[in-house]
């Protein structure tokens, strides 16, 4: 099935299986380990290609730029990095399960947001 409007073919450069029917969904979910092994490598080379900006200042950097535009912020005050400044978190691809429970794995992840209050923020892949 052809994806139409893209300007690269998304079926070659897809991070993880494309998958059409509920079936197939609910097939790789059970075997989310597997999937995660098998498409770790494209995930992380779809992440350095399309998804290079996502450092988790996006919105920030937004938020910022809308302010100064209106008069509301000094841009001397503008708290946001600028891209590029601050390494991208880190995005776990596989995860061991622990032995016996048949539940994904939580870890914790400290992204700036989380970091900027000093609370971790636990993630489970599902």
């Amino acid at each position: 099935m052809p994806f139409g409007g893209l300007y690269f073919d998304f079926e070659r450069s897809a991070p993880g299986p494309l998958l059409f029917e509920s079936a197939q969904l609910i097939t790789a979910i059970r075997n989310v380990d597997r999937i995660q092994a098998e498409y770790g490598e494209r995930y992380r080379w779809f992440q350095r290609e399309f998804c290079d900006l996502d450092d988790g200042y996006a919105a920030a950097r937004l938020t910022d730029r809308i302010l100064i535009a209106g008069g509301d912020l000094d841009p001397a005050r503008a708290t946001a990095p600028a891209v590029g400044s601050v390494p991208p978190p880190a995005r776990p691809v596989a995860q061991p399960r622990p032995q016996g429970t048949g539940a994904p794995a939580p870890h914790q992840v400290h992204t700036p947001t989380a970091d900027a209050f000093r609370r971790p923020v636990e993630v489970v892949h599902v």
